[in-house]
């Protein structure tokens, strides 16, 4: 497990039924420069020999301008310095953006603010790896610009039984004071 001191990495190495993973959570900057050498860092932290790469987060940018930026002046480049070094990593590490991979031209946003849209937060996985996601679902997010990301995985695919019977919450431990303080 590894998290960055300015909270913008998060890296969880996990066992999910047979799948070992290595999830990473990014919060990306907004400047161009400080995307550029922040993707270089990210970078360190993909290799990860029998672990499949997840990478999921608010990347603040777009890789197709025109399917994932709606903007009545685009300003994402898509040859500029951090683009390519993202592209790079995602070319080495073999990598595919899930929402893209299973729909290939549904324009769909993320992030609003002032006229301007984008799909700036997404997931990636490893091409041996992206037919075990069924959907990436985009949400509305009360109180926030950004929109919620779900991405579903296919739980046969990963090795997970359902067993029979159903789900049954274990009511005793909404009398912990420790969880109630922590709802609150």
């Amino acid at each position: 497990h590894y998290q960055d001191t300015e909270g913008r990495l998060v890296i969880a190495d996990v066992m999910i039924g047979d799948v070992s993973f290595r999830i990473v959570n990014i919060y990306a900057p907004n400047e161009v420069r400080e995307r550029y050498n922040f993707f270089k860092t990210v970078e360190t932290h993909l290799h990860a020999p029998g672990k499949r790469v997840l990478i999921a987060g608010d990347f603040n940018c777009v890789e197709v301008a025109d399917l994932d930026r709606i903007s009545p002046a685009n300003r994402i480049i898509s040859g500029s310095g951090d683009i390519k070094q993202f592209t790079e990593w995602k070319r080495t590490y073999a990598l595919e953006d899930v929402f893209r991979h299973l729909y290939p031209q549904r324009v769909e946003m993320t992030w609003r603010a002032r006229g301007t849209a984008a799909r700036l937060d997404r997931f990636y996985i490893h091409r041996d790896t992206v037919d075990m996601a069924t959907d990436v679902i985009i949400d509305p997010c009360a109180e926030s610009d950004h929109s919620l990301v779900t991405m579903i995985l296919d739980a046969g695919k990963l090795g997970l039984q359902h067993g029979p019977g159903y789900w049954k919450l274990n009511s005793t431990v909404l009398e912990d004071e420790y969880l109630d303080n922590d709802l609150q």
